[in-house]
């Protein structure tokens, strides 16, 4: 079936560029680009929201290119730990549901994140036995709840640090241990749902070499603990500058033998440097890059391609248009224009998931 389709996508990477317009003048023009799932024999996935379940434009595209979502904040601890330590499951469900209705794969994430470190576990921060109570409860409740949906969780995320190259410090950290508070997060979502890949996920690695060897050493002293690491993620924000990076970090992370998800996927088109190129050119580029993220990760073994998520739908709905950036700087760092078309991106990506072998 992926063989009979390629025809479709050999033409799709045609297009004719604007010169020097702005970024949302006369978007660039791609052929029709076959729904990326039905040329792909690994799961295609997007993040989402609950208010994007109201946007029938958004839900159309997504089911007809994708068939794995990820929540981007509803199963996060600032959307469900409340202060008192209960829990606020109701946005979390409807995903669920939503997932479990039309039949989609759903990547939670993520449970452990220095950045939520909620009023409820703070204020438990000198009485450990019950933090760790509380942590046990977020971990198996939520964990348990996707049980039969959810194929896999980003249990740790973000555990280095970015400017030093070290290991995080915060709140877990500090009253359960630099790594003891991993080990324990793996083994509560292994036991709250044992048959969902369980990832350490951590991004900038392909730009950051330095940080990819570190993560790579924490990933080899977890496992040498016993800890239950299912598999690796690698968030894959990157931009037009990046390319040829991408393959050895793969590489890298592939020489585990886990399966890999790259968990995040969007090519800025000048979020770290100013690039004066064409609309077109830039296009162009940012689907090189894709394409090489892509036949990185579909010639791994099959057993190590987890999935290959966007970190979006459309240009507009990217993180990278939100503060503290500038949206009218322009970005586009996805596959889908503003409108939901297909783009340069999005073509090159349908290629090579079509090539992936069996």
């Amino acid at each position: 079936m992926i063989l009979s389709r390629r025809a479709a996508i050999a033409g799709a990477l045609a297009f004719t560029g604007c010169g020097g317009c702005s970024a949302h003048d006369q978007p660039v023009v791609v052929g029709p680009v076959p729904p990326l799932k039905s040329v792909s024999g690994i799961p295609v996935g997007c993040c989402i929201e609950t208010d994007n379940l109201r946007d029938s434009a958004f839900t159309g595209l997504l089911l007809r290119d994708f068939n794995q979502i990820t929540p981007s904040y509803e199963m996060k601890m600032s959307i469900c730990v409340r202060p008192d330590g209960s829990f606020n499951f109701g946005p979390a469900d409807r995903l669920i549901a939503f997932a479990a209705d039309k039949g989609m794969r759903l990547h939670g994430s993520a449970l452990v994140w220095y950045k939520y470190q909620p009023a409820a576990f703070q204020a438990l921060a000198g009485r450990r036995d019950a933090f760790e109570r509380l942590y046990a409860d977020w971990i198996g409740q939520m964990v348990g709840r996707t049980q039969g949906v959810a194929s896999g969780w980003d249990v740790i995320n973000e555990p280095i640090e970015h400017e030093e190259i070290r290991l995080r410090d915060s709140l877990w950290t500090r009253v359960l241990g630099p790594e003891e508070h991993m080990v324990m997060a793996l083994d509560l979502a292994t036991r709250a749902d044992p048959g969902a890949v369980h990832f350490i996920n951590e991004y900038d690695l392909e730009r950051r070499p330095e940080k990819r060897l570190l993560f790579m050493k924490l990933i080899e002293s977890l496992l040498k603990r016993g800890a239950k690491i299912g598999g690796i993620g690698t968030q894959t924000h990157i931009e037009l500058a990046d390319r040829g990076t991408i393959k050895p970090a793969i590489a890298d992370l592939a020489s585990f033998g886990l399966p890999l998800h790259i968990s995040e996927l969007d090519v800025s088109l000048g979020r770290w440097s100013v690039n004066r190129a064409p609309l077109g050119t830039k296009l162009s580029d940012q689907a090189a890059v894709a394409a090489e993220v892509a036949d990185a990760f579909v010639a791994l073994p099959s057993s190590q391609r987890y999935a290959l998520t966007l970190w979006g739908l459309r240009d507009r709905d990217s993180w990278l248009q939100m503060p503290p950036f500038d949206p009218a700087r322009g970005d586009l760092p996805l596959a889908f224009d503003d409108a939901g078309k297909p783009k340069p991106m999005a073509a090159a990506l349908a290629r090579s998931l079509a090539s992936a072998p069996a």
